[in-house]
């Protein structure tokens, strides 16, 4: 099409060097501003995420478990997160992280199977939440998408009423 109105970039930035990603980061800038696009950006990269979207989408295994703003979703530590959500900001090390040498958090656990059903909550396994009746409750069902604040929702029954 001449005039798109989408653009989708999965994976824009994988196997590049530092200096190639930020070109990247900023063509995809330039794009969306002078084509007044809807950029749709797949990423496993949080700092490229972060870098580039305004609203964010989090998914584990192929399930979407939080969505929202990128200060509701990664911004803000006071927000109620998803647990996956939680885990996975904090995986990745700050500046001063890196500096000095503070060890990376980890996500215990394996993915599961998503070539089955979901009948329980996907992250079930390695939530550090999933305890007691909060554990019966994820085992039972896969949690709706519920919204949490305006424009803020999470799949846990963490936050559910």
């Amino acid at each position: 099409s001449s005039n798109p109105m989408l653009l989708i970039a999965d994976e824009p930035t994988t196997g590049l060097d530092t200096i190639n990603i930020h070109r990247i980061i900023e063509l995809l800038e330039i794009l969306k501003v002078e084509m007044n696009l809807t950029l749709v950006l797949i990423s496993h990269n949080i700092r490229i995420v972060s870098a580039i979207a305004s609203d964010i989408a989090v998914m584990y295994a192929g399930i979407i478990v939080e969505r929202g703003s990128k200060k509701d979703v990664i911004k803000t530590k006071k927000n109620p997160k998803h647990p996956y959500t939680e885990v996975l900001v904090s995986s990745v090390p700050s500046d001063s992280d890196i500096k000095r040498g503070k060890k990376l958090s980890v996500i215990y656990g394996s993915v599961p199977n998503n070539k089955l059903a979901v009948t329980a909550c996907p992250f079930l396994k390695r939530c550090p939440y999933a305890e007691g009746k909060l554990r019966k409750k994820c085992e039972s069902a896969c949690p709706e998408l519920t919204e949490v604040k305006h424009g803020h929702f999470l799949r846990c029954y963490l936050y559910q009423k």
